[in-house]
């Protein structure tokens, strides 16, 4: 089952960008530590089940997607 998880990791690669950025990017933008960025990830042992609202709009705008295609696949990725 495809999750928002492998949707974002799909956004990364399609990118160019890997988890140490976005890990990079959140831990300026939201001062957020590594392993609630890396809890984010589809193979994550201790997965995070949501991401907030201002985690998911700095998320979307830096990966410049869309957060209802991110949770829910629906719509233009924007990628």
């Amino acid at each position: 089952m495809e999750t928002w998880h492998n949707r974002l990791q799909e956004a990364l690669h399609s990118r160019g960008l890997d988890w140490q950025d976005l890990f990079a990017q959140m831990s300026i933008e939201a001062r957020l530590r590594k392993p609630s960025v890396y809890a984010w990830k589809p193979d994550a042992t201790k997965r995070s089940t949501m991401m907030d609202a201002d985690n998911s709009a700095l998320v979307c705008k830096w990966l410049k997607i869309s957060p209802l295609w991110l949770f829910h696949g629906r719509g233009a990725s924007g990628l």
